[in-house]
């Protein structure tokens, strides 16, 4: 069975840094937007309001980063900034060449978003600071209400940290509906952890499937539906608390 990239809207997220210089240049830089929908925020601040949102494909400019190398500052159209995490697009250039903009860091009380299988969406590890709210998040698209269901339906998931058992997708699963940006179906599960002690934590999240099942997209654009299971799949992620 195909094993492809499952639709992930989470727009809200930390990770580590990337390796970048420590000061750059003056110039910028285009970057595509790799993820289905992103907001762009006023600050480089997950508690920070968002000011836009941008869609998979689009092209913007970056014109500078913060000190930790985590957000891209964007210059709109209309000459305004605004503010994404680094990991929701795929820069032109190297990113290390952008100046450093001085600008608040991440609120304490700010919460980190993380999909508990990151290593399957080859994002990660997470980070975060002793005080954040861990929120553990997953989502599932199809092409209709009904396939959705179906997910819900036929598949248990489980989620655990550190071996301990956290919930299973049902109790805490939001309703199904229609996202038009990129036209369609969702179900979002949402587990809030609180915050976590300083430490190394690794997630675990289980699909455990009755048949095989298909969102009806095409993510590989290979002319197939997209398929999963029937065997289990298991992915780990790692969030690191300083």
């Amino acid at each position: 069975m195909k094993r492809v990239l499952v639709s992930l809207t989470v727009l809200l997220l930390l990770m580590g840094a990337l390796p970048l210089a420590a000061q750059g240049g003056g110039q910028t830089l285009t970057a595509t937007v790799i993820f289905d929908s992103i907001q762009l925020r006023q600050a480089p601040d997950l508690a920070a309001p968002a000011v836009g949102q941008a869609l998979r494909g689009e092209t913007l400019t970056l014109s500078g980063r913060s000190a930790d190398s985590r957000w891209f500052q964007v210059t709109l159209d209309t000459g305004e900034t605004a503010w994404l995490a680094q990991y929701l697009v795929q820069p032109s250039g190297d990113p290390g060449l952008l100046p450093v903009v001085e600008a608040a860091g991440p609120a304490a009380s700010a919460q980190i978003f993380v999909p508990p299988g990151c290593d399957y969406f080859n994002i990660g590890p997470f980070h975060g600071r002793s005080g954040q709210s861990v929120v553990l998040t997953q989502g599932w698209a199809a092409a209709s209400q009904a396939l959705v269901q179906e997910y819900i339906d036929g598949v248990l998931q489980i989620v655990s940290v550190n071996g301990r058992l956290i919930s299973t997708y049902a109790a805490y699963a939001s309703e199904i509906f229609f996202d038009e940006p990129s036209n369609t179906w969702r179900v979002f599960w949402s587990f809030d952890m609180g915050p976590l002690a300083t430490g190394t934590y690794t997630t675990e999240w289980t699909q455990i499937f009755d048949a095989p099942v298909t969102d009806g997209l095409d993510a590989n654009a290979d002319g197939q539906p997209d398929t999963y299971g029937p065997d289990p799949l298991t992915y780990t992620c790692t969030i690191v608390i300083e």
